[in-house]
């Protein structure tokens, strides 16, 4: 559990921000070089894709080794920043439960792990095009369908999490549109 405590305290406004530029103009560089590949790549951008086969990686053997280096790069940026904030929104919420949400703090690794399956998942697909290697092709297939159930599983606790911190939110703030502050009582 320190490492799901290490991850709460991150999560502050500021690193959110941080992490939401982060993603947001690496994201959008990613879709500016994915447009420069090759058409018979698997997919439009190196992060979004839920399932390919080694046959497509080796037909697109033939892109362009700098181009899908910076793609890489920038999907391995995008992909950190978004598990980041995955993981800051469901720490948020398990925050804003109070005492009674200790126990689900680790639900906050969930999106982690995930991004972190997905960079491995990058790397292996990267050296399987540029070095035209199906092993590496087959070992990013295999990733890709873990992948695909972390992201689900984080998908869903992002989304219950959203739900969870903006009823607190909403609760917090009165009819007039001001913070509720609780009175303290003198003794």
């Amino acid at each position: 559990m320190p490492f799901s405590s290490t991850l709460a305290s991150a999560s502050s406004e500021s690193h959110i921000f941080f992490a939401l530029a982060a993603f947001l103009v690496s994201f959008s560089l990613l879709k500016r070089t994915a447009a420069l590949l090759d058409g018979n790549l698997y997919a439009a951008d190196l992060s979004l894709t839920f399932g390919y086969t080694a046959a497509h990686v080796n037909a697109a053997a033939s892109t362009s080794a700098g181009l899908l280096a910076a793609s890489a790069l920038f999907s391995e940026v995008s992909t950190v920043a978004f598990g980041f904030l995955a993981s800051a929104i469901v720490s948020l919420a398990v925050q804003s439960l109070g005492p009674s949400g200790k126990p689900l703090l680790s639900l906050n690794q969930i999106p982690i792990v995930n991004a972190i399956v997905h960079a491995v998942e990058t790397g292996f697909l990267t050296a399987a095009i540029l070095g035209n290697n199906p092993e590496y092709a087959e070992l990013a297939v295999t990733l890709a369908g873990l992948r695909y159930l972390l992201a689900l599983g984080s998908l869903v606790l992002a989304a219950v999490s959203t739900v969870q911190f903006l009823f607190s939110w909403i609760k917090t703030i009165g009819r007039d549109g001001r913070q509720q502050i609780p009175k303290v009582k003198k003794q």
